[in-house]
């Protein structure tokens, strides 16, 4: 498929999000569709390639390729699908079917994410520091976190910035994911996931950036968070976990993913070679770089273009595509530009699903 799934009969911005919710899956979950492919409601043997052709209210469509034969195949929903939580219920719903039928295949990536976020475990903490490090970008320091363990690569947390008024048990040390989704959206703190841009394990301290053109609560608390201020974190986790034979490296990121695309330069190996493309406003706005010196870094300035709209990322790899042998690219930025990427480097040069590591970080409002 070399265009993303068509996603029809809902509301203009709630389609926006589920075709961003739809990419993801598609081409970051391959193992979890072809898995309940296979032992789910369609039970095709050993598919070869599954690709989300749409979405509706009512189901899914697959498009299924097999040894012998290519089809559509369509997975109908129990109940309307109204929101981003009601389609995760049904795909995780066929997921569980599929598990039910083949108890001892090995886990999903989704599933052993699953098994990793109840098993975190909530860290009290306070803001210690909070400074500008560009126009574009706030670094907030949480301090308090001595005994975190350490996982290396893009290491990353969920962020819960406490809110004054809150009961003292939401963000305490025995408060727990499962938790927070079960309270009503309005008594939710605000939260979002942000990768260590530094920890300092020995002053029990983690840095992170957080950009002005990401989650809007968070974005807020990073402007007007106060040196005292009570927050949490859970973590840590990774997420860019390259095949074993990859040697080359392409970290692609705007303002958002700019701490993971840093940290992970930092932490591959020295022989191997990694190449950086980046995009912020203009040069006045990038913030310091990883702190090896042997990375290649591109930087793309979008001048007036509003963050998520000026496709220079792609555009970096149309001019110099990266080859395809014992290579892995990492991609963080706005949601469309990253479905983007992954279209031209699967459909167009040819990378394989496990090559890719490429996640919408945020997303435009349409």
């Amino acid at each position: 498929m070399s265009e993303g799934p068509a996603v029809t009969g809902f509301s203009t911005g709630l389609a926006h999000i589920l075709q961003g919710a739809m990419e993801h899956l598609d081409g970051n979950h391959g193992d979890a569709l072809s898995f309940l492919v296979e032992h789910g409601p369609i039970q095709a043997p050993s598919p070869t390639e599954v690709d989300i052709c749409a979405l509706d209210p009512e189901g899914v469509t697959l498009l299924v390729t097999t040894t012998r034969s290519t089809a559509r195949h369509r997975l109908v929903f129990d109940r309307v699908v109204t929101s981003v939580a009601d389609l995760q219920a049904q795909m995780l719903g066929f997921l569980r079917q599929a598990r039910r039928a083949a108890p001892r295949a090995p886990l999903t990536r989704i599933e052993r994410e699953l098994q990793i976020m109840t098993a975190l475990r909530t860290y009290p903490c306070v803001v210690v520091d909070r400074v500008d490090i560009s126009p574009d970008l706030a670094q907030v320091t949480l301090g308090g976190l001595h005994g975190v363990p350490r996982v290396g690569g893009d290491e990353y947390f969920y962020v819960i910035a406490q809110q004054p008024g809150a009961p003292a048990d939401i963000g305490g040390s025995s408060f727990s994911i499962a938790e927070l989704r079960s309270l009503p959206a309005e008594e939710q703190p605000p939260g979002a996931w942000f990768t260590a841009s530094r920890r300092r394990p020995d002053e029990g301290e983690v840095d992170f950036w957080v950009a002005r053109c990401g989650d809007g609560e968070m974005a807020r608390w990073a402007a007007e968070s106060e040196v005292g201020d009570p927050a949490a974190l859970w973590g840590p986790r990774r997420s860019y976990e390259p095949s074993g034979d990859a040697v080359h490296h392409v970290l692609i990121a705007d303002e958002t993913g700019l701490a993971a695309a840093f940290a992970l330069a930092d932490n591959l190996p020295r022989h191997h070679s990694i190449r950086l493309i980046v995009e912020v406003a203009a040069p006045e706005h990038r913030p310091p770089g990883p702190e090896r010196d042997d990375v290649e870094i591109e930087w793309c300035y979008r001048g007036e273009a509003p963050p998520g709209t000026s496709g220079h990322l792609l555009d970096a790899i149309h001019a110099r595509p990266p080859n395809l042998d014992r290579c892995s690219v990492f991609g963080a930025a706005e949601s469309a530009e990253i479905s983007a990427l992954r279209r031209y480097l699967r459909h167009d040069l040819g990378f394989d699903r496990s090559q890719l590591h490429l996640t919408g970080y945020w997303q435009r409002p349409v």
